[in-house]
């Protein structure tokens, strides 16, 4: 699961993150395991999603601190999951 908040308190990516962190808790499936089922994008020094990143373990990508906005797709916040849908980062 990408959970993206520069701040870690969007309260709809909280909400949303809950109900996985719920579905995850019926599977059976503790919190040291959630690591293998999260990757966070947040601010790279400060915000709640970094503190959970490294409570967790989760590994996170980079918000750079100077952007922020409608900019925020040209970083990792929008690379991923260009990439998962298979668009040619490269290019």
């Amino acid at each position: 699961v990408y959970v993206v908040s520069k701040s870690g308190t969007t309260a709809e990516t909280v909400a949303a993150m809950s109900i996985v962190i719920n579905e995850l808790e019926k599977c059976g499936i503790s919190k040291d395991k959630f690591k293998d089922y999260f990757v966070f994008c947040t601010d790279p020094e400060k915000g709640d999603l970094r503190k959970l990143a490294k409570e967790w373990g989760v590994r996170t990508l980079d918000i750079p601190a100077n952007i922020g906005g409608r900019f925020s797709v040209l970083t990792p916040v929008g690379l991923l999951p260009a990439l998962f849908a298979g668009i040619d980062a490269e290019d």
